[in-house]
């Protein structure tokens, strides 16, 4: 995608090279005033931002949420206690995702009394919470991708306003260089916006979810030092 709207932005500023007189006035309005310039196509673009912001301010309010849950389990020492005292203490504290993957796993050795079946269960875990995190990744991709669209519809319909016609007068290609530009502008910005949540949410994600694989782990080799001395 970044070769493809290099050359764009290239085509573009060609085109508008000429526009030296005009530029120059346009470069002394307001922020706002530039940005209206992209017409009604910007406003599709800028709903998909405010989407895409909602959405990772919900995700993160989920995964913090679910982690203030699971302080608990994260500060218990397994070392020295056995299965049974293991899921006493789990019962009582708080269900977070970590804490219900601790209880599960021990219930299930409990039940089983097989090694193999404590990393299958810490497996297990992992893949559902990142099967969880997936619907919200593809609609942040969608929404990116949305946006780059939208500005490359942006780009030819301003071009398209720029020669329809064969005339070209100055207001004209001052208009159509106008969309042309400034929805491109904004598409980029925006799809770049999106990808960096994404990226931010995405990397604080990995790292609880590492968090939750090495506790699981300590615990699973808390169990394992019991039932080699005789648990």
């Amino acid at each position: 995608m970044s070769l493809a709207w290099i050359g764009r932005v290239a085509l573009l500023l060609m085109l508008a090279g000429g526009l030296h007189a005009e530029e120059a006035a346009a470069a002394t309005l307001p922020v706002l005033d530039i940005l209206a310039m992209g017409g009604w196509i910007t406003w599709p673009i800028y709903g998909l931002l405010l989407t895409g912001i909602a959405m990772s301010i919900n995700r993160f309010l989920h995964l913090r949420m679910d982690a203030g849950k699971d302080t608990a389990v994260r500060g218990m020492k397994a070392a020295g206690l056995d299965t049974k005292e293991m899921r006493r203490k789990l019962q009582a504290m708080n269900p977070g995702s970590l804490t219900m993957a601790a209880r599960d796993m021990i219930g299930q050795y409990e039940q089983t009394r097989n090694a193999e079946s404590l990393q299958s269960a810490i497996e297990h875990h992992i893949t559902v919470r990142q099967d969880g995190f997936k619907p919200y990744k593809n609609w942040m991709d969608f929404l990116s991708e949305s946006a780059g669209a939208l500005g490359l519809l942006g780009t030819v319909l301003g071009m398209f306003q720029t020669f329809f016609g064969g005339t070209l007068d100055k207001d004209k290609i001052l208009h159509g260089m106008g969309v042309a530009l400034i929805t491109t502008l904004v598409g980029i910005i925006v799809s770049l916006l999106l990808n960096l949540l994404l990226t931010v949410l995405r990397n604080h994600f990995d790292k609880m979810l590492d968090g939750h694989y090495h506790k699981l782990s300590e615990l699973r080799q808390a169990v394992l030092e019991q039932a080699g001395s005789g648990d």
